[in-house]
């Protein structure tokens, strides 16, 4: 009668990608535009006998899926509506075009990329948006 339950397994899995590739936007945004320097810093530390920079020993790795995704959010992130002051979600009709220009058709695999693309994004807003300044507020006293 009507749709079998989702397998526990199968949605454990996606949480899982969901929460590397997460964990890997994390960390970009916190130790991203410093990389080449930890790059250059481990190189240091290995010919001085120690070891390489904690943060670059945390930075993730992605599996597969999660790294076509991760490209895909970053190819479609300049493609966002912006109005009003505001910057907007990457649109489904992005994300399609993208997976469609990359050969992926299939039902499934489209999900899966959608699901962590927009859970990329969900997360790259959030950092955005409380990074933005709040103006004040001139009735406040």
């Amino acid at each position: 009668m009507g749709r079998e339950p989702r397998r526990r397994r199968e949605r454990g899995r996606s949480e899982g990608r969901r929460g590397k590739v997460i964990a890997a936007l994390e960390w970009h945004l916190e130790w991203g535009d410093q990389v080449q320097f930890l790059l250059d810093l481990a190189e240091e530390n290995a010919a001085a006998g120690l070891p390489p920079p904690a943060a670059l020993l945390a930075r993730p790795e992605l599996p597969e899926l999660a790294q076509v995704a991760w490209d895909a959010f970053w190819d479609l992130t300049a493609e966002r509506p912006l109005g009003f002051g505001a910057v907007g979600a990457i649109p489904w009709s992005t994300i399609a075009a993208w997976a469609d220009r990359h050969g992926i058709r299939c039902g499934d695999q489209f999900a899966r990329l959608k699901r962590l693309v927009m859970a990329l994004d969900r997360r790259w807003l959030e950092h955005l948006r409380a990074s933005v300044p709040k103006p004040p507020n001139p009735g406040a006293g």
